[in-house]
């Protein structure tokens, strides 16, 4: 599910700042930086749907792994996911929403060991790859990873590989960051809450 107000350039008109400028004024990286000003207003209620889902799957699962994502859009326009692609685990309950506007939350489980991915395409057609490996409950340094990388359109898996891409995954740690191809992106997993993992991706 999303969460979030959708920050465009009519939102952005309510500050001085931007109130008498036009459309073609107003750019990504504007609504990119009101985006991450407000970032922290819905950010409970993606965080309580991730721990809802994730009792409640522990309730029914209490040998393997679940985590809860949650991905902010600071982009500055509407990212939507390209495709996901699972080498262990599933979703629970539901897949990763279809598409997220510039200022909202997606909130969504996966379990049952879950190592997995979902790239997401924005406006200027730059894929961003987002992966997460939560192997076990034991929650060793070893059993928890994640990886976050940002290139140009299809280059999963015309170029990054499967195998490629869960290596990498696997030799990361607990966070990851990139900074190319016009977007920042930022992913941490495992911190306080063992079973979640944010990622922020805003316009570079």
């Amino acid at each position: 599910m999303t969460y979030g107000l959708v920050i465009d350039n009519d939102y952005l008109r309510q500050f001085p700042e931007y109130k008498d400028k036009t459309d073609a004024q107003i750019t990504a990286a504007d609504r990119s930086k009101v985006a991450l000003k407000e970032m922290n207003a819905y950010q409970g209620e993606a965080t309580k749907r991730c721990d809802d889902l994730v009792a409640e799957h522990s309730g029914q699962d209490q040998n393997t792994a679940t985590v809860g994502c949650r991905i902010y859009n600071a982009s500055g326009d509407r990212i939507t996911v390209n495709f996901t692609h699972s080498w262990l685990g599933y979703f629970f309950k539901e897949s990763p929403d279809e598409y997220v506007e510039n200022g909202q939350w997606s909130a969504f489980v996966v379990v049952a060991d879950p190592v997995g991915t979902a790239i997401y395409r924005t406006n200027s057609q730059t894929d961003i790859f987002v992966g997460w490996r939560h192997y076990s409950h034991t929650l060793g340094s070893d059993d928890i990873s994640c990886y976050v990388e940002s290139r140009g359109k299809n280059h999963w898996w015309e170029q990054g590989s499967k195998g490629n891409m869960k290596d990498r995954l696997e030799r990361s740690g607990r966070s990851s960051k990139d900074d190319s191809s016009g977007y920042k992106v930022v992913g941490s997993i495992g911190g306080s809450n063992p079973n979640s993992y944010s990622v922020i991706i805003e316009k570079s």
